[in-house]
């Protein structure tokens, strides 16, 4: 019983290690794309800026300028977008890891009800090994005072 219940802790161990690092492995990934993220917006800021002074400097490029201000913008994933994909992700995340912890649930039940089968049956295994034995006594003594007897 005992192996079995470590059989079991260390299922549950591994299979929580693994949800940890896959945990992990997902806040990496959302940090590094807030990180990417966060360096593009900061490269867009430091164009606009350069696109401020040429506004100010050539009042004649303007039409130029604008329209290369709308590809831009175009192109752009405002904060709020940017904010409401993270909460998507997560929240689908959430979603998977619950599905996760009910099939877990699921399992240790599933679990439970096959060890009380098997203890269930090492008992009649048990019991069926003891009878056996008991007849191959009386057999051994009938087979001694057959050769005693010749």
């Amino acid at each position: 019983m005992a192996k079995k219940e470590m059989a079991i802790n260390e299922l549950a161990i591994a299979m929580r290690s693994q949800f940890d690092r896959q945990e992990k492995k997902t806040d990496k990934k959302i940090d590094d794309l807030a990180i990417m993220i966060r360096k593009q917006f900061s490269h867009h800021e430091k164009r606009f800026d350069g696109i401020d002074s040429r506004f100010e400097q050539m009042d004649n490029r303007f039409g130029q300028i604008d329209s290369r201000f709308e590809k831009i913008e175009k192109n752009m994933v405002t904060k709020t977008e940017f904010n409401t994909a993270v909460n998507s992700l997560r929240s689908e995340m959430n979603s998977r890891f619950d599905k996760l912890d009910e099939e877990i649930a699921d399992i240790k039940i599933r679990l439970g009800r096959l060890e009380k089968n098997l203890d269930a049956e090492v008992v009649a295994f048990m019991d069926d090994i003891l009878d056996l034995r008991k007849r191959i006594v009386v057999l051994e003594k009938q087979i001694k005072v057959l050769k005693l007897a010749k």
